[in-house]
């Protein structure tokens, strides 16, 4: 289930992105483009589906980086909506979190 919420956080927006624009370009065309009908296209169309895929992908985790490793290590353990609701983040024993221990939360 992880892992089809995970293909759909980025291929959805890739989908937009890359094969919708050749379906536009198939469709509104008069005439059909034999190059994009055949492998050639098919390969064009997967090789911009994944750029985008791999693009989302690394905002979207460089984002998640700063947002709840980066922003809660420099801010006393807090987000923005942490900081409003007066809450924040510490480990069990009531410590402060580190750099270290933030990444290995958001990654777990």
């Amino acid at each position: 289930m992880l892992i089809s919420f995970i293909n759909s956080i980025y291929l959805l927006p890739a989908l937009f992105l890359a094969i919708l624009p050749l379906i536009a370009q198939i469709t509104s065309q008069a005439s059909v483009d034999p190059d994009l009908v055949d492998g050639a296209g098919f390969i064009v169309s997967f090789a911009w589906l994944m750029m985008w895929s791999l693009i989302i992908f690394v905002i979207n985790t460089a984002f998640g980086v700063f947002w709840h490793v980066y922003r809660p290590a420099k801010h006393n353990g807090q987000t923005y909506g942490k900081e409003w609701m007066k809450v924040k983040v510490v480990k069990i024993d009531n410590s402060e979190l580190t750099m270290k221990s933030l990444l290995i939360r958001y990654v777990a």
